[in-house]
């Protein structure tokens, strides 16, 4: 497990307007087996819609603690949505989650 900023309600407490998004990882990246026989892992992001900025991360999955990093980066520096939903992630890697779940993000674009 790994766990970076903040949770949705941490960032609407702060009068944030965010959006979250929850991915089943089994059904969000190519090749889960790769790395468990029966993969049973989730990945969340939350952005604020104001800045377009990644604010929170997690995720339960084999080697979390690994791959949050990208995460850590992306909040620390205000990395623009536009920009981590652009880049490429290594294939098949966990790390592919961040542009299933920026792709979701753009594809509901609903404040919660």
């Amino acid at each position: 497990m790994a766990a970076v900023g903040l949770t949705a309600a941490q960032a609407q407490e702060r009068g944030l307007v965010v959006s979250e998004v929850t991915l089943d990882l089994p059904n969000a990246i190519a090749r889960p087996y790769t790395y468990e026989q029966n993969p049973r892992c989730a990945f969340g992001l939350v952005v604020d819609r104001e800045r377009d900025v990644l604010v929170g991360a997690w995720a339960v999955a084999p080697l979390a603690g690994e791959w949050i990093h990208q995460a850590v980066l992306a909040i620390r520096a205000e990395i623009p949505v536009a920009v981590l939903s652009d880049t490429i992630a290594q294939f098949p890697t966990f790390s592919e989650a961040y542009v299933s779940a920026l792709r979701k993000l753009n594809a509901t674009e609903t404040p919660r």
